[in-house]
């Protein structure tokens, strides 16, 4: 499989934005690439075929304690198998040793014909996520943190089993 990925940074002042473009190119992979018990042979659908992840993702610090974040991004590929495109917003506010974050993303499915992830047939599962969380930061290196995250694999579709998740975290991280 080829790779072709870049990245463009700019950081100056309050504004820190990031572009990047990966794309997966299986022309000449052959097609025996594995079938798995349900027959689905990997090699014969995905030969050929590119898949090209975009994303532009922007923090905008308004005052020392307070940053504003922005994610936008879009996938496709060359059958038309995955296209749609993400959205992301959030804000982190730091007080004293506290940081307080809030998340909200989006992905807008737009695929048309059925798509296969991990061997299940879909088309058009719009996805959403709202997320809050905390941080209590001990050192430079070590914090305590609390994350709540609700989130929705098949937004715009019939609720079925594990499509809507709750999560909660709670924990301890050191970074070296």
């Amino acid at each position: 499989m080829g790779v072709t990925e870049y990245m463009l940074r700019y950081t100056n002042g309050p504004i820190d934005a990031m572009y990047t473009s990966v794309k997966y190119d299986t022309t000449g992979m052959g097609s025996g690439l594995n079938t798995n018990t349900t027959g689905y042979n990997w090699g014969t659908k995905a030969q050929g075929v590119t898949n090209t992840q975009n994303l532009l993702g922007a923090t905008y610090t308004v005052m020392p304690g307070l940053k504003l974040h922005a994610g936008f991004g879009s996938f496709t590929s060359s059958n038309d198998a995955w296209k749609g495109k993400s959205t992301q917003y959030g804000a982190t506010y730091t007080v004293g040793q506290w940081d307080v974050m809030a998340q909200v993303a989006k992905v807008d499915d737009q695929t048309t014909g059925a798509a296969v992830t991990n061997f299940v047939t879909q088309t058009n599962m719009d996805r959403k996520m709202t997320g809050i969380g905390v941080n209590y930061n001990l050192s430079k290196t070590t914090r305590a943190y609390l994350r709540y995250d609700d989130i929705n694999y098949y937004s715009n579709g019939t609720a079925s089993a594990g499509s809507a998740q709750k999560r909660t975290a709670l924990g301890m991280s050191v970074n070296f």
